[in-house]
């Protein structure tokens, strides 16, 4: 297992691109605005390993992965993805819908939707 965990991380490092994802904290929904106010923002910059999601995938899916989504794999230890957290990729902001741990792998994977 940690030839596997060495082997991914190591794929992470050298193909993966730098991103940075951000983390909303301690904000309210200000109904006046229609928006979150208050709060502070996050920022962690790692690299990932950036994919779309197969055309069979999103097919036999059932609505839960849409065309434009994308999937994040990291191997940075000192961030892991919450559903919420942002990043912007190709001048679009994307959002966390999911986002799990691989043990095995030592990866994390993060499903990434268009706002």
């Amino acid at each position: 297992m940690d030839r596997l965990k060495t082997m991914s991380r190591g794929l992470v490092r050298r193909y993966g691109i730098p991103l940075t994802f951000s983390r909303m904290s301690g904000s309210v929904y200000d109904p006046a605005v229609g928006a979150l106010t208050g709060g502070s923002t996050t920022t962690y910059q790692v690299r990932v390993l950036l994919q779309h999601y197969s055309p069979a995938l999103i097919a036999f899916s059932n609505g839960l992965i849409e065309v434009h989504d994308r999937k994040a794999t990291g191997a940075d230890a000192s961030y892991t993805p919450q559903p919420g957290d942002t990043v912007e990729i190709e001048g679009l902001v994307y959002r966390v819908v999911e986002a799990r741990d691989n043990t095995l792998a030592g990866t994390w994977e993060a499903h990434l939707r268009p706002m």
